[in-house]
């Protein structure tokens, strides 16, 4: 089986200035070279805004921050930059309200034979999956299915998994054309009380990563 990773990125929720950011204010105020700037949002709409440099995007509103790298040589999912801008960015605004903070790992699975397809397919849906793989006495799961009279045809599934570490793991998977799409996300979740969920979101990454790596490969076996 093929993995081709998509991108990896962070997304950060909470209540934010999307004018304050500029290429400016990330090259001065946050320390950050990123390279020339490909695209970006008008800056007369304030209330969000879109930097794109090449192989990172950010994007921010009032209430979401998302910061993307796509194009991650070899699928080296450790050496992403997406933990450095988001660190820079809080560290120059360490007073910015945080709710939720996570790290999502997305790739294509990519079956050697269109035939074992099925059997791939088989596994990421089954429940038990999770339940071993995370030694997990309850997982929540939401299914999205087109049903006949005579037949089901399974589109995508969901997987919540709580307590992994002191943090929540969200799963997606869906079918994409002789192929898997799985979303592999490593939430912090309810800052407001607890911020010290988001140190360990951040120092875990490579704990995250090596979690990922086993879980493609079990899904192999």
């Amino acid at each position: 089986m093929e993995t081709r990773t998509d991108f990896v990125s962070l997304v950060a929720l909470g209540n934010f200035n999307p004018a304050i950011l500029t290429p400016a204010f990330l090259k001065d105020v946050c320390g950050l070279d990123l390279g020339e700037v490909v695209d970006q949002s008008p800056s007369m709409v304030p209330v969000h805004r879109l930097l794109v440099f090449k192989g990172i995007q950010i994007t921010l509103d009032m209430n979401r921050l998302e910061i993307m790298e796509t194009g991650i040589e070899n699928g080296n999912i450790y050496e992403t930059r997406v933990l450095r801008v988001f660190n820079a960015y809080y560290k120059s605004l360490p007073h910015t309200p945080l709710t939720a903070v996570g790290i999502n790992i997305r790739c294509t699975l990519i079956p050697e034979k269109e035939a074992d397809l099925g059997a791939l397919a088989g596994k990421v849906k089954a429940s038990e999956t999770y339940l071993a793989f995370f030694c997990a006495a309850q997982i929540d799961v939401t299914e999205r299915s087109t049903r006949t009279k005579t037949e089901a045809n399974w589109i995508s599934s969901n997987y919540r998994v709580d307590d992994v570490d002191h943090l929540t793991r969200l799963i997606n998977v869906e079918k994409d054309r002789g192929a898997l799409r799985l979303n592999y996300n490593c939430e912090a979740g309810n800052l407001a009380k607890d911020m010290s969920r988001l140190r360990l979101l951040m120092s875990g990454y490579d704990k995250f990563c090596e979690e990922f790596s086993r879980f493609v490969r079990y899904l192999e076996t």
